[in-house]
């Protein structure tokens, strides 16, 4: 934008820390031995949830709970027909217990083709929720792949279920980027450092 580099300074969002009980893992007729994948964002092209429907259909298990609400909402409906996976979907509408969720689910996807800063991520990292997602701006900026989630080309629906079909299957993956996000999350997104970076930047511009 042509602002001097050394006169830009760049603090980060943290994200709402407050803890919630899971829920019932048979919540939304929800199949008890089937694992939970948890999807949220506005129904959006960018989103890229046609993506991981097409991901899903490629995966033996699991139950997609998808968050959120927006005009591809009936697209999204008969693409999930379409294929054959309307009955291991659950369009959950417009939510306001996203903490909950996380806790609940085995795995997060964020399958956007296009995301910004990702505070989505932030909250599944401080959840403690393990998750794939596309290698797009947002989620690229902030996740290291292979030590706290799994990053996969856009628009790849073959890579994202191969991804998601592996730490379904790896207990020890699933638990490592728990931890390695969660730490992450504390080192650099807390709202303890965030906070310590604010102050840090008002202390910088006094006079």
């Amino acid at each position: 934008g042509g602002m001097p580099p050394e006169r830009v300074i760049h603090i980060p969002n943290f994200v709402d820390e407050r803890r919630s009980p899971a829920l019932p893992r048979s919540s939304f007729d929800t199949p008890a031995d089937q694992p939970i994948l948890l999807a949220f964002g506005r129904l959006h092209v960018n989103k890229g949830f046609d993506v991981l429907l097409n991901a899903l259909a490629a995966l033996d298990s699991g139950v997609l709970w998808l968050a959120g609400s927006g005009p591809e909402e009936q697209a999204l409906k008969r693409l999930a027909d379409d294929l054959g996976v309307s009955h291991r979907v659950r369009f959950l509408g417009w939510r306001d217990d996203i903490n909950a969720l996380l806790a609940t689910a085995d795995l997060f996807v964020c399958p956007s083709r296009h995301e910004g800063l990702g505070s989505i991520l932030l909250e599944a990292w401080y959840h403690g929720c393990p998750m794939v997602a596309a290698n797009s701006q947002g989620p690229r900026d902030i996740i290291t792949s292979e030590e706290n989630g799994l990053l996969v080309p856009v628009d790849d629906s073959a890579a994202l279920a191969a991804a998601i079909a592996r730490l379904l299957a790896s207990e020890r993956d699933r638990e490592c980027f728990k931890q390695a996000g969660l730490k992450k999350y504390q080192e650099t997104y807390s709202t303890t450092r965030i906070i310590e970076q604010y102050t840090e930047f008002f202390q910088h511009i006094k006079p």
